[in-house]
């Protein structure tokens, strides 16, 4: 009988889990509460196969057979529109995700900018700064700026040395810092009751929040390209695999600032005073791995805090102005300083119906 065993060999099919080196996007695993769209092909007991798909159609034919097409109208209530909130309840969960992101995203973009259209945001001399901006609500402001030039040398090297004396910390820090490549909601939840059983579309919104802001940061490190420190200096030696794009800003720092952002605005100023420091223990983890700057980390936290409150607004449906300050000892590379507003709205009908759900879930 123990022969039966051999059908374990079943098993090699596991081969297909490399696939899962598609998490090239970090941390956007935060985002997979809206990936059940596999389960929109599924039937009611099981998932779907060409064998149930062959008895079913025995099934349904015969059921067919029992009805006179003739009998058979059109309920005209079943032409008009749906309710919005109807629509959006049943909408396939990547569907209602991607129009999410989109009213998040409505009029914001990063745009390269010189020197004198940065002029009053940033203090001192911006030549040899790679500089970018976000337009939002119509016009552009100045989020980060990078020294690049050869007098900067001497500031890098400070950067660089900086990482490498963290690197004494990867011991104590490496599971975290392996967790954190594709989990990083799972940490800033932790002060607050959040999940997929109890909390749907509240996940569901800050899957959106995340990838909004995975969509600027991406934009703003085609714009500074900054190389990494493995790229400069071997002796690095990074724990995890240095990832192909931009150092500057880091995307991890303003993802996880950006959502605690969110979810202090959400929970209120108690929980998120607990957050605010896991979001910076994250981006830290980034350094300590060898992958990033400390500087990376100022302008993410500085990036994503501006991200968050733009996210909360537009849910909101609120008016925003944010004040922005450079980040201390950055070399001015981590913030503007100025204020940057955005004017109330009418929401889109998605914002307005996943606000709703979020204060039922949350007892607002």
């Amino acid at each position: 009988m123990t022969t039966a065993n051999t059908s374990n060999t079943s098993n090699t099919s596991n081969t297909s889990n490399t696939s899962n080196t598609s998490n090239t996007s970090n941390t956007s695993n935060t985002s997979n509460t809206s990936n059940t769209s596999g389960l929109e092909f599924a039937h009611a007991g099981s998932g779907s196969s060409a064998f149930l798909s062959r008895t079913l159609l025995d099934s349904a034919a015969e059921a067919a057979e029992t009805i006179p097409h003739a009998s058979v109208d059109i309920d005209p209530a079943r032409i008009a529109p749906r309710d919005p909130g109807a629509a959006f309840r049943a909408m396939n969960p990547r569907h209602r995700a991607e129009l999410l992101v989109s009213a998040l995203m409505d009029g914001i973009d990063a745009v390269p900018l010189g020197p004198t259209e940065a002029g009053g945001w940033f203090t001192g001399d911006l030549t040899d700064h790679q500089i970018a901006g976000l337009t939002i609500g119509g016009s552009t402001v100045p989020v980060t700026a990078l020294a690049r030039g050869a007098s900067d040398q001497a500031y890098w090297t400070r950067q660089l040395r900086e990482v490498l004396a963290l690197a004494s910390e990867r011991w104590i820090r490496m599971d975290e810092i392996v967790a954190q490549q594709t989990d990083i909601l799972s940490y800033l939840a932790l002060p607050a009751r959040l999940g997929p059983v109890t909390h749907p579309w509240t996940m569901g919104f800050l899957a959106a929040v995340h990838e909004f802001t995975v969509r600027v940061t991406i934009r703003i490190k085609a714009i500074h390209d900054m190389t990494r420190p493995l790229d400069f200096a071997p002796e690095v030696v990074p724990v995890i695999q240095t990832p192909a794009h931009s150092a500057f800003p880091s995307g991890h720092a303003t993802e996880s600032h950006a959502l605690a952002e969110t979810l202090g605005a959400l929970y209120g100023p108690r929980t998120g005073a607990l957050i605010a420091p896991i979001a910076e223990r994250i981006a830290l983890n980034r350094v300590v791995a060898g992958v990033h700057y400390p500087v990376d980390g100022d302008a993410g936290r500085a990036l994503g805090r501006l991200l968050g409150r733009i996210a909360v607004a537009r849910l909101k449906g609120e008016a925003l102005s944010v004040q922005l300050t450079p980040v201390a000892g950055s070399c001015r590379a981590a913030g503007a300083e100025g204020t940057v507003t955005l004017p109330a709205a009418p929401r889109p009908a998605v914002l307005e119906w996943i606000a709703g759900r979020i204060a039922e879930e949350l007892g607002a």
